[in-house]
């Protein structure tokens, strides 16, 4: 792919920059149809952006940005009714995952859940004084195993294609800025961040509703977008 040198209001030169770059500066209006660029090569003459059409299409892109902040990679974000009913399946399959993933550790570890549960329920309501003896371990063994489920799952399905099976139920992608499927590295940063969503009462996915492109926490933490895919033929 082509990469060109930009020359600036001060006189200087700058590259050479890939396309993605050149798109985030048009996006940061240091970019124009007047600015004066050349393809990084030998004898490439300086010439306006204006004249080089795979450019253009980067200043109308942008423009079809700000004018439809709703789109993304030419698909309408996903509407918060969608998304949360998409949510509520994946986080089923997680809970469903990890109990089975948890009951043969407690069997492993011998951990007598009934005696476990009666002296809960007695320290709960005040009967006794001090909390099981294994009330630590087991918490720290639940967590671990739903932070770890939640990690491969959501990092699993949104790093290859982009949908959970609740995304897919309902024609919903996560994808980057572009429109295009994250890399793995972004699908567990986003993964880790969801589990903060939910672990903190669902605040992260409140963001959603004071984001102007509807993104939650985990969203806005990993810079990736909920798109709606068109029905299917």
């Amino acid at each position: 792919m082509t990469s060109y040198w930009v020359r600036g209001d001060d006189g200087e030169e700058y590259g050479p920059c890939s396309r993605e770059e050149l798109r985030e500066w048009i996006g940061e209006n240091r970019l124009g149809l007047d600015s004066m660029v050349r393809a990084d090569g030998p004898g490439a003459e300086w010439e306006p952006l204006q004249t080089i059409p795979e450019l253009v299409v980067l200043i109308a892109e942008d423009e079809v940005k700000r004018q439809r902040p709703d789109i993304v990679g030419g698909q309408p974000l996903a509407g918060y009714g969608r998304r949360a009913l998409a949510t509520l399946i994946d986080l089923l399959l997680i809970y469903i995952i990890a109990t089975l993933i948890l009951i043969p550790i407690i069997w492993l570890t011998q951990i007598d859940l009934n005696q476990f549960m009666t002296e809960f329920m007695e320290w709960a309501r005040g009967e006794r004084s001090d909390p099981p003896a294994s009330l630590f371990a087991v918490q720290l063994t639940v967590q671990i195993v739903y932070i770890l489920v939640v990690l491969g799952y959501m990092g699993f399905f949104v790093g290859r294609d982009g949908q959970t099976p609740g995304m897919l139920a309902f024609r919903l992608r996560v994808v980057d800025g572009e429109g295009l499927t994250v890399s793995t590295g972004r699908s567990l940063l986003r993964a880790s961040c969801f589990y903060l969503s939910v672990y903190f009462y669902g605040l992260g996915f409140v963001v959603a509703f004071f984001t102007a492109r509807r993104q939650t926490l985990h969203d806005l933490a990993a810079g990736t977008f909920v798109i709606q895919l068109p029905k299917r033929e």
